[in-house]
């Protein structure tokens, strides 16, 4: 299948590469912290065979689409350390840049690394020329991660009934 976006990207610090089977592990423990999940749809955890089937829908979304979400592996150890990219299901009000990091690994840049990389994919290969990230106003270090990636608040409205707050981002915003 071609995609419309690549199936991987690199920096000299990570991989980001489609998801595979021996990622649910890590995966089914990172949507098993609460810390972690609090700010996503209704905050509950997953467990083992609801992690495994989010993963099969993030995939499915590549098959959908011709683009998704991509893990995320630290370059130099190889560890699985959360994911980013995009997703726009069925009636999703825009194509959004979403981001997820294990708590290990967060505040080391690797979340604005590979939003950066994402961003520049999506516009290069002329997948849109805008994207949004919708985002939990009390979710702090996302709304702070959206600025620094050149975002601007759009609106705040409910979306699957929670509080959210819309960023965009514009191809010629990002190009300046």
């Amino acid at each position: 299948m071609k995609y419309l976006i690549p199936e991987s990207l690199e920096t000299s610090r990570l991989v980001l590469r489609q998801f595979c089977e021996k990622d649910n592990d890590s995966y089914s423990q990172l949507m098993q912290n609460s810390g972690v999940v609090r700010f996503l749809d209704n905050g509950n955890t997953l467990n083992t065979f609801e992690s495994w089937h989010h993963l099969s829908m993030l995939l499915g979304h590549w098959v959908f689409k011709g683009f998704g979400c991509y893990a995320i592996e630290e370059k130099l150890s190889r560890k699985f350390i959360g994911k980013v990219g995009l997703y726009s299901p069925h009636q999703w009000p825009g194509i959004e840049l979403t981001w997820l990091i294990d708590p290990h690994f967060q505040n080391k840049g690797f979340a604005f690394e590979a939003a950066q990389l994402v961003i520049n994919s999506s516009f290069k290969n002329k997948l849109c020329n805008e994207l949004i990230s919708i985002i939990h106003p009390e979710n702090l270090n996302s709304i702070k991660l959206a600025q620094k990636l050149g975002m601007t608040l759009l609106d705040s409205q409910k979306i699957t009934d929670n509080p959210s707050l819309f960023y965009q981002i514009k191809q010629a915003d990002w190009e300046k």
